[in-house]
């Protein structure tokens, strides 16, 4: 007898290890019953079984056996086996793509059988929480079954780097790939305290101000904003017997300006005379060239009888 094995058929066609005899066994084989006569029985009857050794864990093998007698030979049908699980022995690192300043996809492939080495019961998601010092400490953010490849890390922080490891599990053991790294996208800063003022002489002032406690993406640009104080306290709504403050604004109402009137870009705002101890503004409108501007009066509560500038 003889025993040939090949392995499987691959997609590409071709099959490792290729076909190759890894059994012979001679003898004779008498379908007579066994004579007192040493001479007929010189020889014993051939081997019918055989352990094959060697061979890759969780792996399909086909055989097949060939019989030779005086007369001529004969092979049987191919016949295929699988051998048992074993320890896993590589997962491929994981892909990370940010899909928002929250959020990071992790995505990772199956590995091939004779890598995985065992049916694949499910993965771990690790993220790396401390690398600056051994042993390196992940956490496990979530556990996918065998058919799930891509998991959406949320809850993350804006603009920040990530490590994650996959962790594939058989029956009887598992092993961890390599880490691979990701980066949150973008967000506005937070948390921006107002600027230091620090005055120098009495026409310059020194400004100070630290960075936002959250950058959340690369350093900033910052823009320095002037306001002047006439313009700094909270507006209100205007009411008649109200005093004009004249270190502040006020916000009028919509029923001040003529309704259905097309106005310029310019709206004039003047602060008139002193008439009768009262106070009087007037918002003049300027309208399209050629008409008259129209212009309505408020009246405020009565202050000195002086000119005196407001601004707006």
């Amino acid at each position: 007898y003889e025993i040939y094995m090949r392995g499987a058929l691959r997609s590409d066609g071709s099959r490792i290890p290729p076909e190759s005899r890894i059994f012979q066994s001679s003898g004779w084989l008498s379908p007579q019953p066994i004579m007192e006569s040493a001479n007929e029985n010189a020889l014993m009857p051939p081997q019918t079984s055989t352990t094959i050794t060697d061979l890759e864990p969780f792996t399909e093998y086909e055989f097949c056996v060939l019989a030779v007698n005086m007369a001529g030979s004969i092979f049987s049908d191919w016949i295929s086996g699988r051998t048992g699980e074993g320890a896993p022995v590589f997962m491929p690192s994981p892909s990370v793509f940010p899909l928002s300043p929250y959020s990071l996809n992790v995505s990772w492939e199956k590995p091939q059988d004779n890598v995985a080495r065992g049916e694949v019961m499910g993965y771990s998601i690790n993220v790396i929480t401390t690398q600056n010092m051994l042993p390196v400490f992940s956490q496990v953010v979530y556990i996918a079954e065998a058919h799930e490849l891509s998991y959406i890390v949320t809850g993350l922080k804006p603009y920040t780097m990530y490590n994650f490891t996959i962790t594939l599990c058989n029956r009887i053991e598992c092993v961890t790939s390599e880490p691979s790294m990701g980066q949150t996208l973008a967000a506005a800063p937070r948390k921006l305290a107002a600027p230091l003022l620090e005055g120098v002489n009495s026409t310059v002032l020194k400004i100070n101000w630290n960075e936002p406690e959250e950058l959340n993406g690369p350093f900033p640009i910052y823009q320095l904003e002037r306001m002047d104080s006439s313009l700094a306290i909270t507006r209100v709504e205007v009411m008649k017997g109200i005093r004009f403050p004249g270190n502040g604004y006020y916000k009028f109402p919509s029923s001040t300006l003529p309704a259905n009137t097309d106005f310029t870009d310019t709206l004039v705002y003047e602060m008139a005379r002193a008439v009768a101890g009262r106070k009087e503004v007037v918002l003049r409108c300027l309208q399209a060239r050629g008409e008259e501007p129209k212009q309505t009066n408020i009246l405020l509560e009565p202050v000195k009888k002086t000119v005196n500038t407001f601004y707006m």
